[in-house]
């Protein structure tokens, strides 16, 4: 083990649960030889800093650079952490989901063709979730919920049927033409984007097969169908006729619309936000992490500074 190696390890074992992601991301990422010597300390020791190898492996690495004895004791701790996590919404710096009017979250995965589907806790799903979305390239994965008051949610930048991105060219119709067919073998389904930091948010409902309403508040052009009954009637509540696009460039009311809904307020209006989990006690199947169709067998997870 090199003494660099050494020490960020002793450091890393010292360090708070604060502290822990800055001092794994000074292991040198793309050196060889520090993905040897946290092997090394894997499989010889010293025992002390063999849970500080196991976590700065996955970072450097991710689940490729993993032996299989320790992929197989990651899973162990997932299954037992599953029976102990409290539910919760997840979060991010940018959540594009989809929520399916089905408590069948099998059903839900097959209609999509998603295979391989791998348990996590709340922490493992954000963390996922928040590698895929800051470093997307290559990363056909997408979070999935069980049904929650009889909808499944699907996450991921897969599921964005607004916005090109660059790892998904073409992508968002052919999201949508996916969200209509699961609205017409489901009854329902939805789609939304919300951006902590940028702000955006928008969402599209589509009912037995045709998209009813699209809605993005940065773009009145591409807002269709007629408003929502939640959304006619923050209008009546505003005094404001028409439709809320019909406004968004009219200069006597410039801040009106900070006021309306964001994504998530609107899912848990019409459908679901994307929640980890439900309670124990109805949960219909696992929070898990899914592989998109088209990649052979289950996709690894990336690097990335986990938390179980």
């Amino acid at each position: 083990m090199t003494g660099e190696v050494r020490a960020l390890l002793e450091q890393l074992r010292a360090a708070s649960q604060y502290e822990r992601t800055d001092v794994l991301w000074k292991f040198d990422h793309n050196d060889p030889a520090t993905r040897e010597a946290l092997v090394a300390v894997r499989r010889h020791g010293p025992g002390r800093l063999r849970g500080g190898a196991l976590h700065a492996l996955a970072c450097v690495a991710g689940e490729p650079g993993l032996d299989p004895a320790d992929v197989a004791l990651v899973e162990r701790l997932v299954r037992i952490r599953l029976h102990r996590d409290d539910p919760s919404v997840l979060s991010g710096c940018w959540l594009r989901w989809w929520s399916v009017r089905s408590d069948d979250q099998a059903a839900v995965m097959a209609s999509i063709g998603l295979h391989d589907p791998r348990p996590v806790t709340l922490e493992l799903a954000n963390t996922v979730l928040e590698t895929i979305e800051h470093c997307r390239a290559g990363q056909p994965l997408v979070y999935v919920s069980p049904a929650n008051d009889g909808w499944t949610t699907i996450t991921g930048p897969w599921c964005d049927v607004f916005y090109e991105l660059p790892d998904h060219p073409g992508r968002p119709a052919e999201a949508r033409a996916t969200v209509e067919r699961l609205s017409a073998e489901f009854g329902e389904a939805h789609a939304f984007y919300h951006g902590e930091r940028d702000g955006g948010s928008t969402w599209l409902v589509a009912r037995d097969g045709a998209t009813v309403r699209t809605f993005d508040l940065g773009d009145a052009e591409g807002c269709t169908g007629e408003p929502l009954a939640f959304e006619q009637e923050w209008m009546d509540a505003n005094g404001l006729p028409g439709r809320p696009e019909d406004h968004f460039d009219d200069v006597d009311l410039p801040d009106v619309f900070y006021d309306f809904f964001p994504a998530p307020v609107v899912a848990a209006e019409i459908s679901d936000t994307p929640r980890w989990s439900v309670p124990a006690d109805h949960r219909p199947g696992l929070p898990v992490i899914a592989t998109l169709p088209g990649f052979s067998g289950a996709a690894p997870f990336p690097p990335a500074a986990y938390t179980i």
